[in-house]
This record gives structure tokens, C-alpha cells and sequence, in this order.
């Protein structure tokens, strides 16, 4: 109940910040999937997914909305505590960094 009012609460300002950060994981996650490579990029993501584990608990990052988004998950915002990670482990940061590296390689 609390993380739904919470999730309420937020302004108008902040909601639209996450929709627009949400695309854009979605984004990246759907350029990296959509490659010839994508066994590689899913070995890639999960590579992310191994190194946040040895500095968070399965259910902390099952509890974060963009690491969901990241794995394709269909999880709904109202049940997530966490939108990001802080500093470099923000998933961003992280699909980013993957994002560049691939654009880098097909140059």
C-alpha cells in the first residue's frame, strides 16, 4: 500500500522523467536485441545482471523497475521500490555503455 502511494505522490514533472527514461531503456534494450548478434547481447545484459548481484540481493534488484524493463519483464511500476540504481550501476549507465560499444563495433 505504501509504495502505491508513494508512486502517487510523485509530481507530474517526475512521472513524465520516468516515462521518458523507461522508452529509452526500452529503446536500447529492443537496438541490442534486435542486432544479428543477439545471443551476444543477451549474454551481455546478463553479464550486467551477474556483476549488480554481487552488490545487491536477488530481491533488490527484482524490486527495481528498470532492471525489470531491462530483462523484459512485464512487472508493473506500483510494485517496484526502486525506479534505477545509483551511480554506476544505473541500468542506464549500463545500456548505454552496451549501446556504445555495439555502435562502435559496426562502424
Amino acid at each position: 500500500m505504501e509504495q502505491q502511494e508513494n508512486f502517487k505522490n510523485y509530481n507530474y514533472e517526475s512521472k513524465e522523467k520516468e516515462i521518458k527514461t523507461v522508452e529509452k531503456v526500452k529503446a536500447m534494450r529492443d537496438f541490442l536485441y534486435l542486432r544479428d548478434k543477439r545471443v551476444e547481447a543477451n549474454e551481455k545484459i546478463f553479464k550486467i545482471v551477474h556483476e549488480l548481484e554481487k552488490n545487491y540481493s536477488r530481491l533488490d534488484l527484482e524490486k527495481t523497475y528498470l532492471f525489470n524493463i531491462m530483462l523484459s519483464s512485464t512487472i508493473d511500476r506500483e510494485e517496484c521500490t526502486k525506479f534505477d540504481l545509483p551511480g554506476e550501476d544505473s541500468i542506464v549507465k549500463h545500456l548505454e555503455t552496451l549501446v556504445k560499444e555495439y555502435q562502435a563495433k559496426a562502424e
